[in-house]
């Protein structure tokens, strides 16, 4: 049985009404979402203000409080001699309040000391400065005019080498100006790395005499021959000459020197009564 057409246009116009109405309802129904959500903001924001007012005037109070004075500053990784310096260094810093202290000027105060590599400064409260210090090692002893001074690795003079000390010695450097006495000493430094990475001479005190610009002459004692090595390949023939230097001794006796700077060659200078400071320089 077919619908009249009448009832079909009431069906179509409900169905129309009622999309019409279901739009309306969904509409109200973002826009409610919109509302409560945008108002959560609001309130999160309000909040977050009255945090940072709250926290602000905390920050000013504790910056006026006189139970954050620095009341103590602590270092870690150096010996007591040495804390004691760098308290005396600091000792403008106490009395400040802990939150006004500028850690940055504080770092650059430490590293004033010319032993000190690097720092962190962290602060622990009520009132301590807690410094972790980086200290430079010694590596070697810089024979100078001021006298024998520490250096580190990266050449950087360090105070005064006790006597007892039996580290490498770096000498010539004061027949050099300056900058060639800078670079030489970069050189010796390396050198030694270079050496000992050969095995080398373990534990026997060493003298690199770097006052030479085509060679650096090594001394190991008075029992061996002074050594002619090439500044920039160090290492080179010297296992060979470890492996033969008590054959060499014994076939050739005492020698003013050997040399060997060049590739797969071992040159050794017979004792003579010369004087072997100048066979050396002129590298005969």
């Amino acid at each position: 049985m077919t619908p009249r057409a009448g009832t079909l246009g009431r069906e179509a116009e409900r169905a129309y009404w009622r999309h019409r109405a279901n739009r309306r309802v969904r509409k109200r129904r973002r826009l409610q979402v919109v509302l409560r959500g945008t108002g959560a903001l609001v309130l999160h924001f309000l909040a977050l203000g009255l945090l940072a007012v709250s926290l602000r005037g905390l920050v000013q109070q504790a910056r006026k409080s006189a139970e954050f004075r620095v009341r103590a500053i602590e270092f870690e990784g150096v010996d007591a001699e040495r804390a004691a310096a760098l308290e005396a260094r600091l000792a403008g810093f106490l009395g400040q309040n802990i939150w006004s202290v500028d850690l940055g000027a504080l770092a650059r105060r430490v590293k004033e000391e010319p032993w000190v590599r690097g720092c962190t400064v962290r602060r622990r409260l009520p009132g301590t400065l807690r410094i972790r210090v980086e200290p430079r090692r010694p590596r070697a002893i810089a024979l100078l005019e001021l006298g024998p001074q520490f250096v580190d690795g990266e050449g950087a003079l360090l105070g005064p080498a006790a006597t007892s000390a039996t580290l490498p010695r770096l000498g010539g450097l004061t027949r050099l100006p300056a900058p060639a006495r800078n670079r030489a000493l970069e050189r010796g430094l390396s050198a030694l790395e270079r050496l000992e990475a050969e095995g080398a001479w373990n534990g026997t005190p060493l003298e690199l005499d770097l006052g030479y610009p085509d060679r650096i002459v090594v001394r190991t004692g008075a029992d061996h021959p002074p050594l002619l090595l090439d500044p920039e390949r160090p290492e080179q023939n010297l296992r060979a000459y470890l492996a033969l230097q008590a054959e060499i001794g014994s076939r050739v006796g005492p020698s003013e020197y050997v040399d060997l700077r060049w590739e797969g060659r071992i040159a050794v200078m017979p004792w003579t009564e010369a004087v072997t400071e100048n066979h050396i320089a002129e590298g005969r």
